[in-house]
């Protein structure tokens, strides 16, 4: 608080310090008195045309923003936004998951037995997560995020949300296994 005010009487300063300068005359008080009056004249004008003072007006417009960013549409908006991005990392997984069978493919020969092993462990549970997801993305496919909008209900919202969780933490599991066996291999 103290230093907000601090900077408030600096500020003024230096307007005032300005104001003297562009006049080409010497700072003094009328300065620095015209500089203080000057933000009160502005708001007693912006509340006449507005109807209310700022606080007020900002006021209004945090309790407006709030609303819009808990408004339904808004939270579908963010729940396609996850999906979309979701989507896209199971891309980039599968992406991985083909260069390791490649590579398994073009260096089992060469690979020791328990790398190979260990391969076969994170690809089995790659696999069991990949299951799991395929039935939370045959959730969120019927719930076709690009259609719900207005009416959809709490509880539906909210078994979206969860279903997309669990999509999203399903692929974190994922990359962490194919990250696993990215280590195992050396690639």
């Amino acid at each position: 608080m103290a230093r907000q005010a601090g900077r408030q009487i600096r500020d003024a300063l230096m307007t005032a310090r300005q104001l003297a300068r562009n006049r080409k005359e010497r700072l003094d008080w009328d300065h620095l008195g015209h500089v203080i009056k000057a933000p009160a004249v502005l708001n007693k004008y912006r509340k006449a045309v507005k109807g209310r003072s700022d606080e007020a007006w900002a006021r209004q417009e945090q309790i407006s923003q709030n609303h819009e960013l808990n408004s339904p549409e808004s939270k579908m908006s963010t729940l396609r936004s996850r999906y979309k991005t979701a989507s896209f990392k199971v891309d980039q997984a599968e992406k991985d998951q083909d260069r390791i069978t490649q590579y398994i493919e073009d260096f089992s020969d060469d690979l020791p037995d328990y790398q190979l092993l260990g391969i076969q462990e994170e690809i089995a549970k790659i696999r069991a997560v990949a299951i799991e997801n395929n039935v939370l993305t045959g959730i969120l496919d019927s719930a076709d995020l690009d259609e719900v909008e207005r009416g959809t209900s709490p509880e539906e919202y909210n078994r979206i949300s969860q279903a997309l969780g669990q999509y999203e933490n399903g692929i974190e599991k994922i990359q962490v296994f194919i990250d696993t066996c990215k280590g195992i291999l050396g690639i």
